[in-house]
């Protein structure tokens, strides 16, 4: 008997790394026993659903159904990449969804294209093993059974109820049909009982039809081959029926049940004009047709003439009994789904995920808390420091003009400082006087070329004689080349001139002024430090000693936001002692208030600007004890003196590269004409050398000779 073959559905591998990056992110998890595990998977998915599994590979089930059942349990049934499947009607169409449950219901399905194909091994053996192969295709049923109870995947075509429900019903149909074949071979069956047999055969045909015409993704073949299955076991089943009568000698019952075992084969034969397709049952209804008909004629005929027999009308005829021998059975690799534990250990689960990152998230806001309160504290400081440092400068000049020009000069150092300072004007300097020296290169190499041209034709014209060496054009041309390079000239001894003038200018400059503030160059005075009483140099020490450590203070809180938020937490919270994260987050708070407490920050920073000014208040009695005042009007003059002549060398070596520029531009330009003409020249002479040195042979003309006189 030929089997309703339910249609393959494959599928493509996973990408692991993937995964691996998305499931290491937790302290705990070790890469490497991640990646063996999730390689295992990926080998034992291989095997069963991306290659068509052996049975033999198929006892392998029990291990990959678990293994699906650990990761929905620990991922929440989410997966980090998509499981992607062709769709059953279309191995082109492809759908892909994240869900492991969608993953589950493939795989069921994949294991009942398994089961169905060694049901089909046992029927062609030579002896059939018709009750192996009842089994498998119970399995298929209860394979579908139980996707359709606990896998149902709305967002699919092929895991629509209807669909699903239509495949149980159709194995189901199938199974018993094999119980009542083998009752046909071995006769072992009664008719009475064949009957109930098949009604029951196209009672679950009846529904899978129904099902797969109530179904989205449903192939109009399975709609059209279960209605006609349908049919031929309901015409067979009323067949049976009218043999049994015949043993009861109810000959009219008889005429009547084969009557409508006549129509429901003509019913189901109609249809091979409405949908034509080849298939098997066409065949059988038509030789089921066949006998009933003759039957029919025979039965009637006797009735007619012998039994005189009532025949009951079609509408009087009662539905046949219906007896059911199989049953959804829920393959083993399902049913006993335990022990899922043991598999992906070094998968966080969910659980622990959820509340690892509601801990992460709070630590992240306390950090943050902690951080602005730091950078406050940082804000207030650096004005304290900065008036502290005004305070220096008062001391050595407290002129209310000076500190005017001062903040001044501060913009001005500002704006040097973006405009990129020293290190921008060194590199400037370095390509003008470069670009200088490319210049004069390519002027002198190009005057170099007509010079030798020159010698070379001059030297000629005295071997030769100036009335054969005679090249006039080349002559006009190398005067052209000559008046083009000396119109040139005086560009280039002024750009020579602004370059060299522009690295004197650089010279002038203290990289000093460009690289310190004016604030600290006053306060320190280098200039004039030998000026200063012993007591002031070290009262400015110490005070710059202080100022440093204000400045690694800063640093130092600058690292609370990369604070990371130990993997021992992480082990707290995924132990059963510790496992609120309200706990854990007191836990995190005593430890950041260990490290950057508020309170002591500030007392801390108070302590050391009290100190800072204490020093300053001494520096200050030694400034009056020396009774000298430096003059910081004249350093700030020099400073800003450097500012303008920055300004000036930057001004001028901007000009001088673009000059520059355009001026190497066309003596490369010149230095190609000249280097084209020299090539020219040496062909034109060796052309001429050639001629000159070959003589000419002609015939003696007296005529051209002949001398003549006048008469």
């Amino acid at each position: 008997m030929d089997l309703i073959e339910l249609p393959l559905k494959n599928t493509s591998p996973l990408d692991i790394e993937v995964w691996i990056k998305d499931l290491s992110e937790y302290p705990t998890v070790t890469k490497e026993n991640l990646r063996k595990e999730l390689e295992e998977y990926q080998e034992l998915r291989k095997k069963l659903c991306v290659d068509f599994p052996t049975f033999q590979d198929a006892q392998l089930a029990n291990v990959y159904y678990r293994m699906l059942g650990a990761l929905e349990e620990k991922l929440a049934g989410s997966a980090p990449t998509s499981f992607t499947w062709n769709f059953s009607y279309s191995s082109s169409q492809l759908e892909e969804y994240n869900d492991i449950c969608f993953e589950k219901a493939n795989f069921i399905y994949r294991m009942a294209n398994v089961y169905q194909t060694q049901a089909k091994a046992c029927l062609l053996k030579q002896e059939p093993n018709f009750a192996q192969a009842h089994q498998f295709l119970q399995f298929c049923a209860g394979s579908f059974n139980f996707i359709g109870k606990y896998c149902l995947y709305l967002g699919s075509l092929d895991f629509e109820h209807s669909l699903i429900k239509a495949w149980e019903h159709c194995f189901l149909a199938q199974a018993q049909s094999l119980v009542y074949h083998k009752g046909l071979l071995t006769k072992s069956i009664r008719d009475l009982t064949l009957s109930k047999l098949a009604n029951g055969i196209a009672k679950m045909y009846d529904d899978a039809h129904h099902s797969f015409e109530n179904s989205t993704g449903a192939q109009s073949y399975f709609v059209h081959v279960t209605f006609l299955e349908s049919l031929y076991y309901r015409a067979s089943s009323y067949f049976y029926l009218s043999k049994d009568a015949v043993s009861k000698y109810m000959y009219g019952k008889q005429v009547a049940f084969l009557e409508l075992a006549v129509v429901y084969c003509k019913k189901a034969l109609a249809k091979r004009f409405e949908v034509p397709t080849s298939i098997k049952v066409y065949e059988n209804l038509e030789i089921l047709l066949s006998d009933l008909q003759d039957q029919f004629r025979q039965a009637k005929r006797d009735n007619d003439f012998v039994h005189l027999e009532q025949v009951p009308s079609l509408q009087d005829i009662s539905s046949c009994e219906i007896v059911m021998m199989v049953q959804s059975a829920i393959p083993d690799y399902i049913s006993s789904l335990s022990n899922t534990f043991r598999y992906f250990p070094s998968i966080v689960d969910n659980k622990d995920q959820r509340r690892w990152e509601q801990f992460r998230d709070k630590a992240k806001i306390i950090l943050k808390a902690y951080e602005n309160d730091m950078l406050n504290l940082t804000t207030e400081g650096d004005d304290i420091v900065d008036k502290l440092k005004n305070r220096i400068a008062y001391y050595y000049c407290n002129d209310d003009k000076f500190i005017k020009d001062l903040g001044a000069t501060e913009k001005k150092y500002d704006k040097i400082k973006e405009s990129g300072g020293q290190e921008l004007l060194r590199t400037r300097i370095t390509s003008l006087m470069t670009l200088s020296k490319d210049v004069s290169n390519v002027f002198h190499q190009s005057n170099d070329i007509l010079n030798n041209e020159q010698e070379k034709n001059d030297f000629y014209k005295l071997k030769y004689g100036t009335d054969r060496w005679k090249i006039v054009s080349s002559e006009i041309a190398s005067r052209e080349l000559r008046n083009e390079l000396e119109s040139l000239r005086i560009n280039l001894i002024n750009f020579e001139n602004l370059a060299n003038d522009t690295k004197k200018l650089y010279d002038k400059i203290n990289p000093i002024y460009l690289t310190t503030e004016p604030k600290l160059l006053i306060t320190n005075f280098s200039s004039t430090t030998e000026t200063l009483s012993p007591l002031e140099i070290n009262f400015l020490s110490t005070i710059n000693n202080q100022i440093q450590r204000w400045e690694s203070i800063k640093e130092t809180r600058s690292s609370i936001g990369l604070h990371e938020i130990e993997s021992q937490y992480f082990s707290k919270m995924t132990s059963l002692m510790t496992s609120d994260p309200n706990i854990l987050i007191s836990g995190f708070k005593e430890e950041l208030s260990k490290l950057w407490n508020t309170n002591e920050q500030k007392q801390s920073q108070t302590r050391l600007f009290d100190s800072i000014s204490e020093s300053i208040d001494n520096l200050a009695r030694a400034y009056d004890a020396r009774q000298k005042k430096k003059s910081a009007t004249q350093i700030l003059l020099d400073i800003n003196e450097m500012y303008e002549l920055y300004w000036e060398a930057m001004n001028r070596s901007e000009t001088g590269v673009t000059f520059g520029n355009r001026l190497l531009d066309l003596f490369t330009k010149i230095e190609l004409e000249c280097t084209g003409y020299a090539n020219q020249r040496t062909e034109e002479a060796v052309s001429l050398i050639e001629k000159i040195s070959t003589p000419t042979q002609k015939l003696f003309n007296p005529n051209i000779h002949q001398i003549r006189f006048k008469k």
